[in-house]
């Protein structure tokens, strides 16, 4: 138990230092009425994002920006933990609120569903906020369906049953992983445990084991599961945990998948479309060695 305590406070104090070195946040996304929900661009869809252990909007300032400057018009809401970000084993170690979290914000979801039936649904979760986002899609009530959710390195064990979310999923459930996150998606994972409390090196790292994860064959195909590659780096992401907060990671890789070029059509496509149109596209686009260019095709307004 001392161990672990003192393990705890080293990874504690090491976060923290981390983030008193981050750049300051964007100031779009530390303004409280943008947490509430900006109304403007409510009647073209929703995304809702949610940040990892630290738990507060500052720490999605590059992946806010990355997502507007990808063309994102749609309403965003950023989640803030319930407790303070010096809390993060908290947010980590108590389920119970976590579920409670995750029922009050499918409630928030259904709202919006209720006032705008065909308006598209997102949600782009990191780490914890990934684990997060699936505990809320099946939260959802049984007549309210996402279009994607986005799970960035998840802190999710990688049997986690996924078949209750992927009921409230019309369009795909997207895992990105890597086999580098062997820190935090590993060792801290099997120190602290997941977000479902489980012992044991999580999805983030190994992605999910789908024979476990989803039971059901014909639930699989709406789980597209990417895989950490050196072409990513290209775009800023190492393969470790913490790059997928970064900005350009987002803004080519993951926001794609929620700001789709018209020729691709953000919706309720196939998953052989999105799966043969962005991902195959998107690693070629990488490959290129044009991410930098404001010219990408990945670069539009829905």
């Amino acid at each position: 138990m001392y161990v672990r305590r003192f393990s705890m406070f080293v990874v504690s104090a090491a976060l923290i230092a981390a983030g008193a070195c981050a750049p300051l946040p964007y100031e779009d996304v530390v303004n409280p009425d943008l947490l509430k929900g900006s109304s403007a661009d409510a009647e073209v869809g929703l995304v809702w994002m949610f940040p990892g252990l630290l738990g507060t909007p500052g720490e999605l300032n590059d992946a806010y920006r990355a997502f507007r400057d990808a063309g994102l018009r749609k309403e965003v809401r950023l989640f803030s933990w319930p407790t303070p970000w010096t809390d993060l084993f908290g947010h980590l170690e108590n389920y119970a609120a976590n579920r409670e979290t995750a029922a009050q914000i499918a409630a928030d979801i259904a709202a919006y569903r209720q006032r705008y039936p065909e308006q598209p649904i997102h949600l782009v979760g990191y780490s914890a906020g990934a684990a997060l986002a699936v505990m809320i899609a099946e939260a959802l009530p049984d007549d309210v369906a996402l279009d994607n959710v986005v799970l960035a390195h998840p802190a999710l064990s990688p049997t986690y049953d996924l078949t209750a979310a992927l009921a409230h999923v019309d369009g795909a459930l997207i895992c990105f992983h890597s086999p580098y996150d062997d820190i935090l998606g590993g060792w801290f994972m099997e120190t602290f445990g997941t977000l479902d409390r489980q012992y044991e090196p999580a999805a983030s790292m190994l992605g999910f084991v789908l024979d476990e994860a989803v039971p059901d064959p014909a639930l699989r195909d709406r789980v597209i599961q990417i895989s950490w590659t050196p072409a990513m780096e290209q775009v800023g992401h190492s393969g470790m945990h913490m790059p997928i907060l970064q900005y350009q990671w987002n803004r080519y890789v993951v926001a794609p998948f929620v700001v789709a070029p018209e020729h691709l059509r953000v919706g309720r496509w196939s998953v052989e479309e999105f799966v043969d149109q962005v991902v195959l596209e998107l690693l070629d686009f990488l490959i290129s060695g044009t991410a930098g260019n404001d010219d990408s095709p990945y670069v539009s307004t829905d």
